[in-house]
């Protein structure tokens, strides 16, 4: 089991397509400020499957593991099992009752994933953290949105 994210948790800064940001010619840190610990680390974990890290966190990371899903019809059965994963997956940084996931059907093949969490930055900051992503049942794609 992972330890649970606090305002003291740092990673490496993660950008949303998965690479490694830049800080004046070394790798940037992400912490509790702005959120970007949780950011990174619910980015890093949606866009990744349990054995893409075999090296990280002594071999306890999980990714969420959305491959399973490729192929699959866009029903209610399968949004409400991604929803369950996702959620799974992610209690393991945050306490449930700080975190809630919805998802949306917004073509034949894709739905969107909502993924609402409370600051780890409070009170200091009290906006949530919000991040969106659609998700391609045909190739496995996830692609990040931008919320503002």
């Amino acid at each position: 089991m992972v330890a649970p994210l606090n305002q003291y948790s740092t990673d490496y800064f993660w950008t949303s397509d998965g690479d490694f940001f830049q800080d004046g010619g070394d790798v940037a840190r992400a912490g509790s400020p702005e959120n970007a610990i949780l950011y990174c680390s619910f980015i890093r974990r949606i866009q990744s499957s349990t054995h893409d890290w075999n090296l990280a966190d002594d071999g306890n990371f999980r990714g969420i593991d959305l491959w399973q899903y490729r192929g699959l019809p866009n029903t209610q059965e399968v949004h409400d099992q991604i929803t369950r994963d996702i959620t799974t997956v992610l209690t393991d940084l945050v306490d449930t009752s700080q975190l809630n996931v919805e998802t949306f059907p917004i073509s034949a093949h894709t739905l969107l994933v909502l993924v609402f969490a409370a600051s780890l930055d409070f009170p200091n900051n009290r906006e949530p953290v919000i991040l969106s992503f659609d998700y391609d049942l045909r190739d496995n794609k996830v692609f990040p949105r931008i919320v503002e």
